[in-house]
C-alpha cells in the first residue's frame, strides 16, 4: 500500500513486532498494521526487541507508537495463573519482556501518541497495574458472544461510553461489527485508565487515558477492517502531526 499524503512531514509510527517460536527465530507482523499506518500519510517504523538505551533513543524521534496483538501475556504478570482447558498460547519471552518495556517507555513521553490493538491494549493495562481476565468462557460463563471462533477472529457488535474520546472519534454510541480474536479480557483498569467500549456481555473492549494527548486501546481489530476503522487511524495519525508541530515550533525569542 503505498504511501498517502505529502511524504515530507509524514509522522514516524513505531510499531512492535512478533517474534515466532520456531528455529529459525523470526521477527514480523502482519501487513495489517503497516498498511493502515500508511493509509493515514504515516510511516511505519517496525520495533524489534532491544535493550533499553536505543529505545530511548529510537522514540525521541517518534511521533506515535502502535502496540500490535499476538498471543498471550503470560497471566504471572499480573497475578494470576494460566490453567488447563484456559487455550493459554504464551508470547516469546523476549517480545513480552520488550512489549512491557515499550509500553512503559512510551507512557513516560506525555505527548507521545499510543495506540493499543487487542494484545496492545493488554499491554498497556499490565503495563499499568491492571488485571485480565485469562478466559473468556469461565469469567462470563453466561456469554452469547463468540470472542474467538475455533482460533479465528469473529465479529460482534460494541457500544462506546457517551464523553469518551473514541465516542468522539466514531461520533456514534454503537459499533455494529467489530473483527474479535482474544480470549482474555480486561478485569481491573490499570492506573488512570477508564473504560470507553463495552461488548453486550460485560467484557471490555476499549481503554482510554483521558489526560493524556491520545492513549486508547482497543480489543478488536481495527486494522483487519480499515474502511470502517479509519476514524481511529485517522485521529491516531491527527495526534502525531501535532506532536511532530509542537516538537518543531520554534521557542519563544527563539531563532
Amino acid at each position: 500500500m503505498p504511501l498517502k499524503g505529502n511524504t515530507t512531514m509524514a509522522p514516524l509510527i513505531g510499531l512492535n513486532v512478533d517474534i515466532n517460536v520456531d528455529k529459525p527465530t523470526e521477527a514480523r507482523i502482519a501487513r495489517a498494521y503497516y498498511e493502515a499506518i500508511l493509509a493515514v500519510g504515516c510511516i511505519p517504523i517496525l520495533i524489534p526487541p532491544m535493550e533499553r538505551k536505543p529505545l530511548r533513543a529510537l522514540l525521541r524521534r517518534l511521533e506515535g507508537i502502535v502496540l500490535i496483538g499476538g498471543r498471550d501475556y503470560n497471566p504471572e504478570l499480573y497475578g494470576e495463573t494460566a490453567r488447563e482447558g484456559q487455550s493459554f498460547n504464551p508470547l516469546h519471552p523476549d517480545r513480552q519482556a520488550f512489549d512491557l518495556m515499550l509500553a512503559r517507555e512510551a507512557l513516560s513521553i506525555r505527548d507521545l501518541p499510543i495506540l493499543g490493538i487487542c494484545g496492545g491494549l493488554q499491554a498497556l493495562v499490565i503495563a499499568l497495574e491492571g488485571t485480565l481476565h485469562v478466559h473468556i468462557p469461565e469469567a462470563y460463563p453466561s456469554s452469547k458472544i463468540l470472542h474467538r471462533g475455533d482460533g479465528k477472529s469473529t465479529r460482534h457488535p460494541v457500544a462506546l461510553i457517551k464523553g469518551t474520546r473514541l465516542a468522539r472519534i466514531y461520533r456514534t454510541l454503537f459499533l455494529s461489527s467489530v473483527v474479535s480474536s482474544h480470549h482474555e479480557a480486561t478485569n481491573d483498569l490499570g492506573e488512570r485508565l477508564i473504560l470507553s467500549a463495552l461488548a453486550d456481555d460485560g467484557v471490555i473492549e476499549a481503554v482510554e487515558m483521558p489526560d493524556r494527548r491520545f492513549v486508547i486501546g482497543v480489543q478488536w481489530h481495527p486494522e483487519r477492517d480499515l474502511a470502517t476503522s479509519m476514524p481511529l487511524f485517522k485521529a491516531f495519525a491527527r495526534s502525531a502531526r501535532q506532536r511532530a508541530r509542537t516538537r518543531t515550533a520554534p521557542c519563544n525569542g527563539g531563532r
